[in-house]
């Protein structure tokens, strides 16, 4: 069972924040701004409580309850219902997304991809540096970790296991590895990246 205490703290808070919000939606209505004004609500990171993993806090594993976060866009001007969507992205998505929703280009070297292209995958990467060095990779319903110290490889389904319950990577072997590969590609494009930027010269030297 989850951590009662802190989880019933954790809710007042939301609670609170609710309300804040509510009164900054009324704000720009009553000033008749509504039309011109994007808002946008989003967690830098989960919650874990105890359940239904054995971690507290957040930034220490791949699972939901530490990468799951609100996303909001409050744009009345091309919102006037309420809808939900099923995409799956990142931080590094949200300045691209800002950026069509506010009708600028995004910038040439910006890596993520607006939320809202529909010719883009539905895709994300994670990384945990904390306790253990761990990525992951998110397709979709499909959920890849991989613990690089201890080489284990963990594979959900989240249609069907929203709690990350049954580790599939060895009923599906063909999908773990094609996961296991395209995160592998993403990491070294980062490797490639971080040395650009250290050498921006190019001259062969590194720090």
């Amino acid at each position: 069972m989850p951590d009662q205490y802190e989880l019933e703290r954790f809710l007042n808070v939301l609670h609170e924040t609710d309300r804040h919000l509510g009164r900054l939606f009324d704000t720009v209505r009553r000033l008749k701004l509504e039309e011109d004004t994007l808002i946008v609500v989003i967690g830098d990171h989960g919650q874990a409580f105890g359940y239904p993993h054995n971690t507290y806090i957040q930034g220490r594993t791949m699972y939901e309850e530490d990468v799951h976060v609100p996303l909001m866009f409050w744009f009345p001007r091309r919102y006037r219902m309420a809808t939900r969507s099923t995409t799956v992205g990142g931080q590094v998505d949200l300045a691209p997304t800002i950026a069509e929703l506010a009708g600028a280009p995004p910038a040439p070297d910006w890596q993520g991809r607006s939320l809202f292209d529909t010719t883009r995958s539905s895709r994300a990467y994670f990384y945990v540096a904390e306790d253990h060095f761990t990525l992951g990779l998110r397709e979709a319903n499909w959920k890849y970790i991989f613990a690089l110290r201890e080489g284990v490889e963990e594979l959900y389904d989240l249609s069907k296991d929203p709690d990350e319950q049954q580790n599939l990577a060895k009923a599906e072997p063909a999908r773990t590895a094609r996961m296991r590969q395209r995160l592998a590609a993403w990491t070294e494009a980062n490797r490639r990246q971080y040395e650009r930027a250290d050498n921006p010269l190019g001259t062969g030297a590194t720090h």
